[in-house]
C-alpha cells in the first residue's frame, strides 16, 4: 500500500500570507489538513517544497521547526500503524498524529495537544501553566467523557459549571472575564481536534461565551486620562505633594513617580509588563523600538511618537548600551498597588493595574484612526481576532457619544468638545 505526505503552499490571502496544508496521499487518495502555519511567499523553497533556512528571520525558523514536527510525527504514527498491524487509512493515520484516538477522553487530548504545543515551542512555559489551571478546571468538571462522544451539551455545561461554581474552600467564584479566557483555550484545543475529525461536531456551532461580558469588564484610560497622567508626571505633582513630605514619605513619592513613567511607556508602545521590564536601549532601531516579546515570541516593531519622546525626556533617561530602561523593576503585584494610590492622586475613578496601560495603547490607536490590522501587529497579538475586542469597545463608545447627539432633542449640547492636548482624536 503506497502513502506519502508533504508539505503544500497555498496562494496568498488578503494579509499576504500563504497557509500551509499537510497532504497525506494514500493509494492516490489525497487528504488535505490545516497545519495552522503561514510563511511569507519568499520563504517557500519552490524546488525542495519546504520552507527555507534563514536563521536571521525568527517567524520563518518557527514555522519550519513546526513544520518539520509535524513530517516527524507523521513517520512515526506510520510506524506505529504497521507495528499494531492495522491497516493503513486515514482513520488510522490521523489518530495517531493527533496523539489520540476518538476513545481518547477530552481531558488527556487537551494535556497531550498543550505538551506538543510547548515542545514545539509554539507556547513558553507560563502560558502553559495557564493552560494546565484552564485543563485542571475541566478535569474536576468531567474527567471521563471520550473525544466521540463530545457534543456542545458538554461545553454549555462546562462553561455554566465555571460561572456557578466556587473556584476554593472560601466559596470565592470565577470572574466572568477568566470563564473566558478558560473556554476559549478549550474552543482552541476542541478546533484541532475536529480538523484532525476525532470529535464529530464543530464545537463552534450551537455555543456562544460569554463575550459581552468579558469586554464590559476591560479597564483602559481615555485619550483625556493619559494626558492627565502625562501632566502630573511632567511637573512633577506627586514629588511636590505635601502628602509626601518627610524621608519615607518621599521615597514613596520617588516609587510613584517612576511607576506612572513606565505605566506612560507602555501606554505609548503597548508593551506587557514582562518586555517592559526587559527593554534595553539596544532594542531601539532609529525612530523605532523593535523586540521579540517574551509571551509569544513574536516580533514587534513600534514607532515612537511624539508623546513616547516627550515622555523619554522627562525621565531623563540616559543612554547605556546592553541596560533596562527600567531596572530593579519589581513585582508586577507591587506596580499595581503604586498604580492604584496613582489614580486615587490623580482622581480617576478607575481600577487600573498595569496591563491596562496595553489595553489603553490599543483603544487609543483604534480611537486615533489606526487600521485594526495594524494595531494588531504593533501589539504583537497572533491573531486578530483578539484585537476586535477593542475595536467593539471604541464602537460602543462612539454610539454612547453619539445618543447624547440629538438636534431633536431641546436643550441638548451634545458631546462635549474634545480640549486638545498632546495626543489628539481624528476628526
Amino acid at each position: 500500500m503506497s502513502h506519502s505526505i508533504k508539505i503544500v503552499r497555498e496562494r496568498p490571502n488578503k494579509s499576504g500570507f500563504c497557509p500551509l496544508y499537510l497532504r497525506i496521499t494514500i493509494n492516490r487518495r489525497k487528504k488535505d489538513i490545516k497545519c495552522n502555519i503561514q510563511i511569507k511567499p519568499e520563504w517557500w523553497d519552490e524546488t525542495k517544497g519546504t520552507i527555507k533556512d534563514l536563521p536571521r528571520v525568527t517567524e520563518a525558523v518557527i514555522a519550519k521547526r513546526r513544520a518539520d514536527n509535524l513530517l516527524t510525527e507523521y513517520k512515526q504514527a506510520v510506524y506505529k500503524v504497521e507495528l499494531a498491524g492495522q491497516a493503513m487509512n486515514f482513520d488510522t493515520l490521523l489518530a495517531k498524529i493527533g496523539g489520540g484516538d476518538c476513545n481518547t477522553t477530552l481531558v488527556t487530548y487537551f494535556k497531550m495537544t498543550i505538551d506538543r504545543m510547548l515542545q514545539d515551542r509554539e507556547i513558553n512555559e507560563k502560558t502553559h501553566k495557564n493552560y494546565l489551571m484552564a485543563i485542571q478546571n475541566a478535569e474536576k468538571f468531567d474527567s471521563r467523557t471520550k473525544l466521540r462522544e463530545f457534543s456542545t451539551e458538554w461545553l454549555i455545561k462546562f462553561q455554566r459549571y465555571l460561572l456557578n461554581t466556587p473556584f476554593d474552600a472560601k466559596g470565592r467564584m470565577r470572574a466572568k472575564s477568566t470563564v473566558h479566557v478558560y473556554m476559549t483555550y478549550v474552543l482552541g484545543w476542541l478546533n484541532k481536534a475536529f480538523e484532525q475529525e476525532l470529535i464529530p461536531k464543530d464545537p463552534r456551532r450551537g455555543f456562544k461565551k460569554t463575550e459581552n461580558e468579558f469586554i464590559r469588564e476591560i479597564q483602559y484610560l481615555t485619550i483625556e486620562e493619559v494626558n492627565k497622567l502625562q501632566d502630573i508626571f511632567n511637573q512633577g505633582l506627586i514629588l511636590k505633594s505635601p502628602q509626601f513630605k518627610g524621608i519615607r514619605r518621599g521615597d514613596v513619592a520617588n516609587s510613584l513617580q517612576r511607576t506612572l513613567g513606565r505605566f506612560l511607556f507602555s501606554c505609548y508602545t503597548g508593551l506587557r509588563y514582562s518586555d517592559n521590564s526587559k527593554i534595553t536601549w539596544d532594542h531601539f532601531e532609529g525612530d523605532y523600538i523593535k523586540m521579540k516579546t517574551q509571551k509569544t515570541g513574536s516580533v514587534v516593531r513600534i514607532p515612537i511618537s511624539s508623546p513616547l519622546k516627550e515622555l523619554m525626556q522627562h525621565m531623563k533617561l540616559q543612554p547605556e548600551e546592553g541596560m533596562p530602561l527600567f531596572p530593579n523593576s519589581g513585582r508586577a503585584s507591587s506596580v499595581d498597588g503604586h498604580l492604584i494610590r496613582i489614580m486615587e492622586f490623580a482622581q480617576i475613578p478607575k481600577h487600573i493595574s498595569f496591563h491596562c496601560s496595553r489595553h489603553t495603547f490599543a483603544t487609543m490607536a483604534l480611537t486615533m484612526g489606526l487600521q485594526l490590522n495594524v494595531v494588531s501587529k504593533l501589539i504583537g497579538h497572533a491573531s486578530i481576532i483578539m484585537t476586535q475586542r477593542y475595536a467593539k469597545i471604541v464602537d460602543r463608545k462612539i454610539d454612547e457619544e453619539m445618543e447624547l447627539f440629538d438636534p431633536r432633542k431641546k436643550g441638548n449640547p451634545g458631546p462635549k468638545p474634545f480640549r486638545g492636548g498632546r495626543l489628539e482624536k481624528v476628526s
